[in-house]
Formats: structure tokens, sequence, C-alpha cells
């Protein structure tokens, strides 16, 4: 099944948008909207892809996957969850910045600000009869220039103590 906007071969002109939305809702939960390939019982199973249009004179466009927010003072916003399949190897998660042919994307992983800010973590994962992954935080090989540092800080703090940098060893037996 395809769907997909008038295209435009010449000229300056714009190809339309293909938009799929769920209705609002006025006094209970909106409708979901589901994107995914089949089950496949005697091969692999189909592959999602979501892209943008390469742009010949203009920046790429941009992918947003953005969790809903929420007016209520006692709810939370909608969470944005990304997780590879299961199987005998897990798939990897891959989070990558564009190539350039000056620099490179920048990769960013924060929480946002707040009257108190979220925390963010980087960790592997516990292991039930082998050994656990390894965490490694490192900077690129520079050819012609100079490599990048490595910057672990804690933030100011204008009313409070500052943050502890705790660097701890796992026990062993």
């Amino acid at each position: 099944v395809r769907v997909s906007s008038g295209g435009v071969s010449t000229g300056n002109g714009q190809s339309g948008d293909v938009v799929v939305v769920s209705g609002d809702a006025a006094g209970s939960s909106s409708g979901g909207v589901r994107i995914s390939s089949g089950s496949s019982v005697g091969g692999a199973s189909g592959d999602i892809v979501v892209s943008v249009g390469k742009s010949g004179l203009g920046d790429g466009g941009s992918v947003s996957v953005v969790g809903g927010d929420s007016d209520s003072k006692t709810s939370s916003g909608g969470d944005v969850v990304v997780v590879a399949g299961s199987g005998a190897n897990g798939g990897d998660v891959t989070l990558r910045s564009g190539a350039g042919s000056r620099m490179s994307g920048d990769v960013s992983m924060m929480s946002s600000g707040g009257l108190s800010s979220g925390s963010s973590r980087v960790g592997s994962g516990d292991a039930s009869a082998g050994s656990s992954g390894t965490v490694s935080v490192t900077s690129g090989v520079a050819v012609g220039g100079s490599s990048g540092g490595v910057v672990i800080s804690t933030g100011a703090s204008f009313g409070g103590a500052g943050g502890d940098v705790t660097i701890d060893v796992g026990s062993g037996s």
C-alpha cells in the first residue's frame, strides 16, 4: 500500500503534504496512530523506515518524535521510548549525528529544565549469567588537528552545595 502526495517535476513548486492523524476528542481520549509491519513466521519481518528526502539547495528536513504535552497540573507529559527488538542477540540502538563535509552534527542528551530538572543516565544493563556491558566515554581520533577532550563536571549552584563527581568501582567476589 503506497500513500503519496502529488509530485512536482519542474520549476520551483512544492510537493504536497501527507498527513495521518487521529481525530480530536472533547471529553475522552483521542485515538492512537499505529504504524507497524506484519509478523513473519518463515522469514524476516519487514522494516519501517522514516526518512526525509534529500535537499539540493537548502537544509535537509528534520525528523521529530515528540511526546504529547499535558495541560493537567497532576499528569505527566507523554514518554518517548526507543527499544530495540529482543532475540538470541538483542538489537542495537544507535544514536549518531549526520556526517558533514566540514563538520559533523552534535549529539546532545539532556533533560529539560524546570523547577527541578530530571536526571540523565548512561549505563549498561545487568547481566544474570555473564559479564555486564562496558560504558565507554571517548573522544574521536583526529588527523591533522587536536582530538576532543572529555569533560565531566557538575553544574554550579546558586543557593545550595555544588554537586559531587563520584567514581566507584564495583565489588567482586
